[in-house]
């Protein structure tokens, strides 16, 4: 395989990975619908960084990182879990309208909640060992192992993996802007009640598994 086919591969594996609904697609579903299209795509790419991340170490088999992630499932667990409840009481408290707010793209709360998104993709250790199985399905090894051109490989891996992530994002944003033509302000708070319990159920879960 060459750089151009992991490139692609990449791409799949990113795409993938960011479809299932869960917090972010949530949280970029009710940017996009409030009128934001802008900060729910930033939303996504800083979700799409986190897997990068992720890719990255994996594809260069970073044992004593991998090593972390696996030994600490349950912290990660617990600090996903928070972060996923502090979103939700967000989500439920706010008051959503149509209208744009002024000065609130870009600023300060999209920049937190970049920051709160990757700090959640990062906190989920299921995409790390999701993408290793990923790479095992397609006969993709330790990359790293070699040098010269399996890092050029790997690298090129790591980038269609946030390529193919950012492509998600890009296409998720552009439905919640045009799908926001269509509901009303009091659809538009069902969405961020439903998104809100939603998110909450997802912390449950994460919860949940470590009493399992």
């Amino acid at each position: 395989m060459g750089a151009v086919e992991y490139l692609f591969w990449g791409m799949a594996f990113g795409f993938i990975l960011s479809v299932p609904v869960g917090p972010v697609n949530m949280l970029c579903l009710q940017r996009g619908l409030r009128g934001h299209p802008v900060d729910a795509f930033l939303i996504g790419v800083a979700a799409a960084v986190g897997d990068a991340i992720f890719a990255a170490l994996s594809a260069f088999s970073v044992d004593l990182v991998r090593s972390l992630f696996l030994a600490h499932d349950r912290i990660l667990a617990v600090a996903g879990g928070l972060i996923m409840m502090g979103f939700a009481l967000h989500i439920w408290r706010s008051h959503p309208h149509l209208t744009p707010e002024e000065g609130t793209s870009a600023g300060r709360g999209t920049i937190r909640t970049m920051a709160a998104t990757l700090a959640l993709t990062l906190s989920n250790p299921g995409i790390f060992v999701g993408l290793i199985g990923l790479y095992s399905a397609v006969g993709i090894g330790d990359l790293g192992a070699g040098g010269g051109k399996a890092h050029v490989e790997g690298l090129s891996l790591v980038a269609g993996v946030f390529l193919g992530a950012i492509l998600w994002w890009l296409l998720l944003a552009s439905i919640a802007n045009r799908l926001r033509e269509r509901i009303s302000d009091q659809h538009l708070e069902w969405i961020n009640r439903g998104s809100a319990i939603l998110i909450l159920c997802f912390a449950f879960f994460a919860f949940f598994t470590l009493l399992a």
